[in-house]
């Protein structure tokens, strides 16, 4: 999987006029059960890090890997089978590997980008050529990633994204 960019933005999260950001959680419970702190892949090939809303994947490390926190590593939506995706880290900014990071799943909802116009409403899954963004499934074939809550008129909006992955039921769809 290749890909040059993730849909990191340009704000700060440091600033005061604070607006949404791709991979920060909203209309969340308090304990958010959802959200599950695992450690990224040590070996992982994203060596500059990883911003929020990233879609990842569970890995076996081998041998060596028989508890803790569980082991994840970049997803392409297309082809793996998804996880969850990385919360924005306002502390970190961007997660290296063997770092902990915080992943958004099943049920958990994140703000992410899309890469056109979807309605409120939709299935969309993420694609990693195209950054991460979320897309829809009309004329693809992929996993689910989730549901819009929202509506993007354009492409490069930020909006917010129920996530119906589990990690274990694949969830294959194509229009």
């Amino acid at each position: 999987m290749a890909f040059t960019s993730f849909a990191a933005g340009a704000n700060n999260p440091n600033q005061f006029a604070q607006s949404a950001l791709p991979g920060s959680l909203d209309l969340q419970s308090n304990p958010n059960p959802e959200v599950v702190t695992c450690r990224l892949n040590p070996s992982s090939t994203y060596t500059t890090g990883i911003p929020g809303a990233v879609p990842l994947k569970l890995v076996d490390l081998g041998g060596s890997d028989t508890d803790g926190v569980p082991i994840v590593d970049v997803a392409d939506a297309l082809t793996d089978q998804t996880f969850g995706v990385s919360v924005l880290s306002t502390k970190v900014g961007l997660t290296l590997p063997g770092d902990t990071v915080q992943v958004a799943a099943n049920g958990a909802i994140v703000r992410m980008v899309s890469t056109a116009a979807i309605n409120r409403g939709l299935q969309v899954i993420t694609n990693a050529t195209v950054g991460g963004k979320v897309q829809t499934i009309v004329g693809k074939t992929g996993k689910v990633l989730g549901l819009t809550l929202d509506k993007a008129t354009a492409a490069d909006q930020v909006i917010r994204i129920k996530i119906l992955c589990d990690g274990t039921t694949l969830r294959s769809v194509s229009s």
